[in-house]
Parts: C-alpha cells; sequence; structure tokens
C-alpha cells in the first residue's frame, strides 16, 4: 500500500502582506491588457452557493440514463 503523503508546511499565508501586493501587481497588469476588467474586492465575501431548483428527477440521474 502507497504510503500517504506528509501535507506542505510551507505554505505562504494568503493575508501576508507580499502575497497581497504581488496579486495585487498581477491584476494591475492583467486589468491593463485587457484580461480582467476590474481587480475582484479583497474585502468581498464569496457569494453562498445555491443549485438551481429543476422539476423532474435530479439531473444526474438523467445524465447516467443518458451515458447508457
Amino acid at each position: 500500500m502507497a504510503k500517504a503523503l506528509d501535507a506542505p508546511t510551507d505554505i505562504p499565508d494568503c493575508k501576508d502582506a507580499d502575497m497581497r501586493k504581488r496579486q495585487n501587481e498581477l491584476n494591475e497588469r492583467l486589468a491593463a491588457e485587457g484580461v480582467l476588467r476590474r481587480p475582484p474586492d479583497p474585502n468581498r465575501k464569496p457569494r453562498k452557493f445555491s443549485p438551481a431548483r429543476i422539476k423532474g428527477k435530479p439531473l444526474s440521474e438523467t445524465i447516467i440514463e443518458e451515458r447508457r
């Protein structure tokens, strides 16, 4: 049986000032190139995900049936 790998311990903290500076520079460069319209607001919380409601059986069942 394969041995589980240890989790890395040197992952940088996302709140690190240098990391934020580098992310801001990247966002500015992408905006200047027209790839990014506006950089994301770092203080904005992500929206809560809610799946779309559909009538009938679950979509996953329909997909499985169509693949058979």
